[in-house]
């Protein structure tokens, strides 16, 4: 459903593997800064490190982050256009 203009893979090391091999031709590596602290505050779990290149890649490029498991069943043309909002969130689980 989706044909983006560009996939970018942001890390601080290239991957590795046959998976990799398969798609790197069709994707464009982003070398990420080694996390160690944001604002003055150390960020010690690799989970919160990958939130601060998320948000701070959401930041300097723009655009939607998606998880690798989310199937899209529509495009986001739509919601891009209908948004008054620099920023929308969703979420998943009980909560919402």
């Amino acid at each position: 459903v989706l044909r983006p203009e560009v996939v970018m893979v942001h890390c601080f090391m290239e991957p590795v593997g046959f998976l990799w091999d398969l798609i790197k031709p069709h994707v464009q590596l982003v070398r990420s800064r080694k996390i160690k602290d944001i604002w003055g505050k150390d960020v010690r779990y690799y989970s919160h490190k990958a939130d601060v290149i998320r948000l701070e890649t959401l930041l300097t490029y723009g655009g939607i982050y998606l998880d690798a498991d989310v199937i899209v069943l529509k495009p986001f043309d739509e919601l891009i256009s209908a948004a008054t909002a620099d920023v929308v969130i969703g979420g998943e689980g009980e909560r919402f």
